[in-house]
């Protein structure tokens, strides 16, 4: 967008004459070219075309600053003066593209990530036309969407294009990054291509932890209820339930210690 175009036509007359050329935007003529006029060209004012007559000719018109609503079919009309008039018409589809004012952004929920942890990032594109295409790979490996890899696509045309990438704890990226031990960190990559005329890639890298995942001792959680509460368990927990169990089987285990010391007693 805003850029020049310039349409071909190339044709053979057999040695005909031409009698004239003539261009269209849909079915609107804006430009034709008659090479026995002594101006040979002639523009029809159709909305958004500006011809360039400097760059335009008999095989060729240039149009300056397109916009994307000349994105469209376009047809080229080539006569063969007297006595046939034999004509041609061919036809092209021209895809104007706007392109995105900024550079891609990419986002990650976590800097490191471990065995267990479900990694999530972001790849925001700015407003372009068509709407950009997104690819996400790690370490050079495309990313394909699986129940535990989820990629979405957010795409409308005028405003910014999204995609996410989700990965879980099994999915099989993940469980890839520790197969082995001396990999500590990946690169996680967004690439971005509009048609054949724009690529841009952005990529962030995240770090491995292997460390095994800790437990939490239930006195740090504070579930130690036989001993925070006199009168029993409030919350009849499992773990304080327990501890309850315990001091009665310590109080038979008394009983019975003192029982077999009286009858040693007695015996002696």
């Amino acid at each position: 967008m805003g850029n020049a175009a310039t349409l071909s036509c190339q044709y053979d007359l057999e040695q005909a004459a031409l009698y004239a050329v003539r261009w269209y935007f849909g079915q609107e003529e804006f430009y034709r070219f008659v090479p026995r006029e002594a101006k040979p060209t002639f523009v029809f004012a159709v909305a958004g075309i500006n011809v360039d007559l400097t760059n335009s000719d008999a095989t060729s018109v240039t149009l300056k600053g397109v916009t994307r609503e000349l994105s469209g079919t376009y047809q080229c009309e080539v006569s063969e003066d007297a006595p046939l008039f034999h004509t041609e018409i061919r036809s092209a589809h021209m895809q104007v593209i706007e392109l995105p004012k900024g550079d891609p952004v990419l986002q990650v929920d976590k800097k490191v990530i471990g065995i267990n942890d479900n990694f999530k990032a972001v790849c925001t594109v700015g407003p372009s036309y068509p709407p950009a295409n997104i690819t996400w790979t790690v370490n050079g490996r495309e990313i394909h969407k699986t129940p535990l890899q989820r990629i979405t696509l957010d795409a409308f045309d005028g405003s910014n294009t999204y995609s996410s990438l989700e990965m879980f704890p099994n999915s099989q990226a993940l469980q890839s990054f520790f197969a082995t031990n001396y990999q500590h960190s990946v690169k996680v990559q967004c690439g971005v291509s509009i048609l054949h005329v724009f690529h841009k890639n952005v990529e962030v890298r995240i770090g491995l932890n292997r460390a095994p995942a800790t437990t939490i001792s239930p006195n740090l959680l504070g579930l130690e209820g036989s001993k925070r509460y006199a009168n029993g368990d409030p919350d009849n927990s499992a773990l304080t339930g327990a501890s309850q169990r315990c001091c009665i089987c310590c109080e038979a285990l008394g009983a019975i210690s003192l029982a077999i010391f009286t009858l040693t007693v007695a015996q002696l």
